[in-house]
């Protein structure tokens, strides 16, 4: 707009001499008038700008309103829990009842520790999960209590109640979101002070539902501290954490660890917020033997989950995988960065590790944090020649799946896509045939034959292979098959890595630069994680 008013401009030409002069004068004062305009556009842009900044909240860190006063928090989609929630701040202030009436988005989640009593209205929304406002206090809550770091007594000084709002027509997932809080947070070791009252809003009774479990609350708080502080609530004991400081079960005091054997490490599926037990004695060694009887790595739970992504399991802790690039060479469309480096075809490439165990529980990890996770191996152990001969196998099994599998489409599939819905025409022109000729791309019967046979076994499927105590003796096995070998590792087992025999490739993952930014990114379970880093 400010260009625009420069006023009129006048068109002339510059090849006409007698115009030469004129046109650098008007030249010369239009880029002058755009300089002043832009000047003052972007003067006044920034003023703008530093106005928003001076008046806006959006760089403050949510913080606790009142740490003295109870939190009624409301977690909402549609305005429904908030309301209720309102209606409840309102009686219990006429009741002389201190309570900040908080939306979770601007709460500090890490302040939960500290609160002494804390009411929740809470609503369900797709498929039971909360409204999109709450999202981080909720996970933020579920993470904890399925961390084993965190321990089961992080909230062991505040007392809780909650009302679900939700509506009884989605059956399974009828009040999930009230049902999880009572259930993480009592992991956590919050009292439970009322057990969970569950609302229906297509019920028609809601508010009367309401209405009473408000002055249930009240009654209790009126009631004085012995009721709460004694865990009875209308003569039946509830469920209060025990009252001591927060604490984090990190096991970042490496004194206290020389006295005391390696706890059993716990399947995150099963840890539940509890802290693993130092009681366990089994101590592994090197020759596969153990002093006591071990558990399998790979639960139930674990396999199944890990099976649902792809994973071949391999005995009790190992584990194989197709590779995308793998796939990729099979159907002649290149692989990856191994065959320029190295001259290794990633079709002829065996994805797999003997550990799917790890120390870190990296943010970016796209194993979904299904594996388990240790500081040394506690488990069962299989036999390393065993890991190699059915890793091959089932390799081998993956590999023929993929035979008749089409190259490229050509833009001849495409039109007969879009045109008569089907590509089976195209795509026979395409597949090869029975005597293995290819015919316009694909998986060729050569390429196939030659996948049946990896020469490379890339060891960086998942969890830190150089965990397995026989790692040395796996390595061997596979250059004795002329299998070159690349492995993986985080960098958190110093010892080991001086103890690994040569490989073809050690592949150190360096995920970031700085001590905090590496625990903010990787989640070691190692106290001294930058010095085994370095």
């Amino acid at each position: 707009q400010h260009i625009s008013n420069l006023g009129p401009r006048k068109l002339v030409s510059l090849q006409d001499p007698e115009n030469l002069t004129f046109g650098k004068t008007v030249e010369s004062r239009n880029c002058s008038r755009l300089q002043e305009a832009t000047t003052f556009y972007f003067a006044y842009k920034s003023r703008r700008l530093n106005k928003f900044l001076r008046h806006s909240d959006y760089r403050k860190k949510p913080e606790n309103p009142n740490p003295n006063k109870g939190k009624l928090f409301f977690i909402s989609q549609t305005g429904t829990s908030k309301t209720l929630a309102k209606r409840l701040h309102a009686l219990l202030t006429s009741n002389d009842l201190l309570f900040d009436l908080v939306d979770p988005q601007t709460y500090e989640p890490e302040d939960l520790s500290k609160e002494a009593l804390v009411l929740i209205v809470a609503s369900s929304w797709e498929d039971g999960k909360p409204p999109e406002a709450a999202k981080f206090f909720m996970n933020w809550i579920d993470e904890s209590a399925n961390d084993f770091r965190v321990g089961s007594l992080l909230l062991s000084n505040c007392k809780f109640a909650v009302f679900g709002v939700g509506s009884k027509s989605y059956e399974k997932t009828f009040n999930m979101v009230a049902k999880d809080l009572s259930k993480k947070m009592r992991e956590l070791g919050a009292g439970e002070v009322l057990p969970v009252v569950e609302g229906d809003v297509d019920g028609g009774e809601l508010d009367v539902v309401f209405e009473d479990w408000s002055k249930r609350v009240v009654a209790i708080l009126k009631s004085g501290g012995d009721r709460l502080e004694n865990g009875i609530v209308n003569g039946e004991a509830s469920i209060v954490g025990v009252e001591s400081d927060p604490v984090y079960h990190e096991y970042d005091d490496d004194e206290e660890e020389e006295d005391v054997v390696e706890s059993e490490m716990v399947d995150l599926e099963d840890i539940a917020g509890k802290g693993p037990s130092r009681r366990s004695v089994n101590v592994a060694e090197t020759n596969g033997k153990v002093k006591d009887s071990k558990r399998d790595m790979v639960t139930p739970v674990i396999r199944a989950s890990l099976e649902k992504q792809g994973y071949k399991i391999i005995g009790s802790h190992s584990g194989v995988k197709i590779c995308r690039w793998t796939k990729s060479q099979l159907r002649g469309r290149g692989g990856c960065y191994k065959h320029s480096f190295y001259g290794i075809e990633s079709h002829r490439c065996m994805e797999a590790t003997p550990s799917l165990a790890c120390a870190n529980k990296c943010v970016f990890c796209w194993r979904h944090h299904t594996n388990p996770v240790g500081k040394s191996w506690q488990w069962k152990m299989d036999d390393p020649i065993e890991i190699v001969n059915t890793a091959i196998d089932l390799h081998a099994k993956m590999i023929k799946q993929m035979k008749g599998v089409p190259g490229e489409y050509s833009i001849f599939v495409l039109l007969d896509f879009f045109y008569f819905g089907t590509v089976s025409s195209a795509i026979d022109k395409q597949i090869p045939s029975n005597d293995g000729e290819e015919k316009e791309g694909g998986v060729t019967l050569e390429r196939l034959n030659e996948g049946l046979t990896p020469r490379h076994c890339a060891l960086s499927l998942v969890g830190e292979p150089i965990m397995y105590p026989e790692i040395n003796t796996l390595v061997d096995e596979l250059h004795r098959r002329r299998i070159s070998t690349f492995l993986v590792t985080n960098a958190q087992f110093p010892d080991k890595i001086k103890l690994l025999k040569p490989v073809t490739q050690l592949y150190v993952s360096v995920d970031a630069a700085t001590k905090d930014s590496l625990k903010a990114i990787d989640r070691p379970l190692f106290g001294d994680f930058w010095e085994r880093f370095l």
